[in-house]
């Protein structure tokens, strides 16, 4: 077996390596829907897109057999430290490579990178897949990962339906310094992640939009760039996200999102992305009305972490 750390794209060959290796894998999309995640070549990029990043894939004559993404990511935790974590993303292992070693060289060869350097790290995992965190962590010089919280990733139409809309110039865009300080207020108490470059993810540019009266703020932004969806039934799943959303209320939070969803149909994306709090879900989705498509439940991994609590996660960094 060999293993490759990409920081670059990859040449032809070994693009459609893993593009073949992808179409293994699919993951919950609301109550009986599944989807696939396309990287192609673009994995690198995806995490090169969040901060200093590896990429890793392991290959046996030409054929993909497993790969492991990660970034350092600078966090702000719910005590108002700065704090460096390692993200882990993108972890597949072929069916016919399981069972083995594969796990622990991908590791490794993060552990090697990073070093000593970050002391803990966190995922994010659709909830029903089949295996977690907690079924392959904590053996093997695997640090132990345990659910730290809960979320509910949204996908929602941007055509309006019967959804209210909301009232002209309330929401508005503003330029990234205004619009990454109102988050940090309104994100306040929460994990919130403050680094990365959307622009090497995104194809659109990314515009942040905020509430007149400060109640509620994200950044509109894609993946495209890195990362495309399409449902195991052949559905592109081109969508636009909201990051850095936060809210007052939940009033507030949905206006946010149907003013997001109005501008992401303009610029031609069908479908919108948003991850909320789990205990936020239910009250949101009632301001949303016909607009949401799905909702599905996710967790926060995480291990070393400093203490409990809720966390403020990017649909386009999962």
């Amino acid at each position: 077996m060999t293993l490759t750390v990409w920081d670059t794209h990859p040449d032809h060959q070994f693009a459609d390596a893993i593009s073949r290796f992808e179409e293994e894998f699919s993951y919950p999309l609301g109550d009986d829907g599944r989807f696939r995640i396309e990287h192609g070549g673009d994995g690198w990029r995806f995490f090169h897109a969040l901060g200093e990043a590896a990429y890793v894939v392991a290959t046996r004559q030409g054929e993909v057999l497993a790969v492991l993404g990660a970034a350092v990511r600078r966090v702000v935790g719910p005590d108002g430290a700065s704090i460096a974590l390692l993200y882990l993303g993108d972890l597949k292992i072929a069916a016919r490579a399981r069972g083995g070693r594969q796990l622990l060289h991908l590791v490794r060869a993060i552990q090697a990178r990073f070093g000593g350097r970050v002391g803990a790290a966190f995922c994010v995992v659709m909830d029903g897949t089949p295996l977690t965190p907690a079924h392959y962590t904590g053996r093997m010089g695997i640090p132990a990962f345990a659910p730290a919280a809960a979320l509910a990733v949204f996908w929602l139409r941007t055509a309006a339906g019967n959804a209210e809309a909301a009232p002209a110039g309330m929401i508005r865009p503003c330029d990234q310094d205004p619009g990454q300080e109102l988050f940090m207020e309104l994100a306040a108490g929460q994990y919130r992640l403050i680094n990365g470059k959307p622009d090497e993810r995104s194809l659109m540019a990314p515009q942040w939009l905020c509430a007149d009266d400060g109640s509620a703020c994200g950044r509109l932004e894609d993946t495209l760039r890195a990362k495309r969806l399409r449902s195991t039934t052949g559905e592109d799943m081109r969508s636009a996200h909201v990051s850095c959303f936060a809210y007052r209320n939940v009033a507030a939070g949905a206006r946010l999102v149907q003013a997001a969803a109005e501008r992401a149909a303009q610029a031609g994306y069908p479908m919108l992305f948003v991850a909320v709090s789990a205990s936020d879900a239910a009250a949101l989705a009632e301001f949303l009305g016909s607009r949401l498509r799905s909702s599905s439940p996710a967790t926060v991994f995480g291990t070393g972490l400093p203490g409990p609590g809720r966390w403020n996660i990017n649909t386009a960094e999962i």
